[in-house]
């Protein structure tokens, strides 16, 4: 896949917020040698954005990668320190929309470019220890060959959902910048190689209020 793509872009965007949980996503195609495009959104219920979960002995790296070790090569857990140590499983083919409601499993989003790793989760069920993650903070990436890719923490954005002349945007809460859907896809799901993770922000009763994306990039 090309990394400069020519969008011609038509947005259609459905939201179904009801007492289910359910995800869907934001469809945006692209003509650009048929390849589309799809924000995911997580819908999220009785969201708490603090990891709340009793205390338990937190396994090492080398035993957390014994535990997901399969024989593949696809990706097959996500780990950091004291934090995380969650398996990953993959969309099914051609399902983007597909969030995986395990409570503690992360869903690979598939529709990347190859260069990128894209990994959702509901904030209330494992994305909610994506708010304690820090910049500087190492992700480690465990595929089923027993092999281990250590990434970096960059950037921490925070997005929140809007609507301007009847077009949802999102605005970054931090800079204050407005993008699009196409723009946010293009910023987090395509480019250099790095890793980016997704969930939703609840806030005032709303239970996708924003976006939470980080980053975070090879260590060399």
């Amino acid at each position: 896949m090309r990394r400069s793509l020519i969008f011609a872009l038509l947005i259609t965007i459905i939201w179904f917020v009801g007492q289910t949980c359910l995800s869907q996503t934001q469809p945006v195609s692209a003509d650009a040698d048929d390849y589309h495009v799809f924000l995911p959104v997580l819908l999220s219920g009785n969201a708490n954005n603090s990891n709340s979960e009793p205390e338990t002995t937190f396994p090492s790296l080398t035993q957390f990668v014994s535990t997901v070790k399969n024989g593949n090569g696809q990706i097959t857990g996500v780990y950091v320190e004291k934090l995380m140590a969650n398996p990953v499983t993959q969309q099914p083919q051609g399902n983007y929309e597909y969030i995986s409601n395990d409570p503690n499993t992360i869903t690979q989003f598939m529709l990347t470019t190859p260069e990128v790793i894209g990994l959702l989760a509901h904030n209330y069920l494992a994305g909610k220890s994506f708010f304690d993650i820090k910049i500087g903070d190492s992700i480690f990436i465990i595929d089923g060959y027993g092999g281990v890719a250590e990434y970096q923490v960059v950037e921490i954005d925070s997005y929140q959902v809007t609507k301007i002349d009847g077009v949802v945007k999102y605005l970054d809460i931090n800079e204050y910048q407005v993008l699009d859907t196409a723009q946010l896809f293009a910023k987090f799901y395509m480019g250099e190689k790095h890793l980016t993770l997704q969930t939703c922000i609840a806030k005032g009763g709303d239970p996708v209020w924003g976006r939470l994306f980080i980053t975070a990039v090879p260590v060399k």
